[in-house]
């Protein structure tokens, strides 16, 4: 039997976009961006470049601010908080960054356990199982603990930002192309990551990508950006028996003719 999708389910939205607005000087990126997240779901967002998929997760974790309207993550909006203020709400919601951001001058295992380090007060003992643990995650070689990222590919980077991303273990993990400039294999394998990751752990995930077999595999909704508002949200099932032209059109990789 089919799992209810969470937002079937009854319970309450974890993330909220109430009538969002925002604009880059001229450039207006929403006019009214309103829709709801709910725990535990995988929601990718497509959408056409510069559309503001990724200013829609940078508003999540406060390196972007709405110009107007609301973002709630728990009913508490996330607009008006300082930096500061944003410390515990980044705890809760890790964000696995394009080019996976490590940091060249740490070993894999201390990348994956800076985040432990300087957000919870942990022994060394504690860290290290963590750590272990994550590296197990991702089927990485426990060897690779002592490379530096200037000796691995570009596949085991992103993998190693998703162990840091998870090993704070989020209540919501925001993925930001993941599997851009990947080969094939290591895209199946990251793919593959996230849903188990969702799966195990009942993360609610927000994921962007281009990867239109990714986001089949492992969405419960996908959410389509167009014309400055989300043009539609549907599971994936309803996407693909999408009548719309535009939806098809970005679907099947047609341009664009606006």
């Amino acid at each position: 039997m089919q799992r209810p999708l969470p937002h079937q389910s009854g319970v309450d939205p974890i993330i909220q976009y109430v009538h969002v607005k925002k604009a880059f000087g001229p450039k207006k990126i929403y006019d009214d961006l309103h829709f709801n997240i709910y725990p535990g779901e995988t929601l990718t967002v497509l959408g056409g470049s510069g559309t503001g998929k990724s200013v829609m997760i940078k508003m999540l974790i406060g390196l972007l601010k709405p110009d107007e309207g609301q973002v709630l993550f728990h009913d508490l909006d996330l607009a008006p908080l300082k930096d500061h203020e944003m410390i515990d709400v980044r705890k809760k919601i890790s964000m696995v960054f394009q080019l996976a951001a490590l940091f060249d001058s740490l070993t894999v295992f201390e990348n994956i356990a800076y985040p432990l380090r300087v957000h919870l007060k942990l022994s060394e003992e504690e860290i290290t199982e963590r750590v272990t643990n994550q590296l197990s995650l991702i089927n990485v070689p426990q060897e690779l603990q002592h490379r530096y990222p200037g000796e691995l590919s570009g596949g085991v980077k992103k993998l190693i930002g998703l162990a840091r991303s998870v090993v704070m273990e989020p209540e919501v993990i925001l993925y930001d192309e993941p599997t851009t400039g990947l080969d094939p294999e290591s895209t199946v394998v990251i793919n593959k990551l996230i849903r188990q990751i969702q799966q195990e752990r009942g993360v609610t995930s927000i994921v962007i990508t281009h990867d239109m077999g990714g986001a089949f595999y492992f969405s419960d909704r996908i959410a389509f950006l167009k014309d400055r508002h989300i043009y539609k949200l549907g599971t994936v099932q309803e996407m693909r028996a999408a009548s719309d032209p535009a939806i098809q059109n970005f679907l099947r990789g047609i341009p664009d003719e606006e």
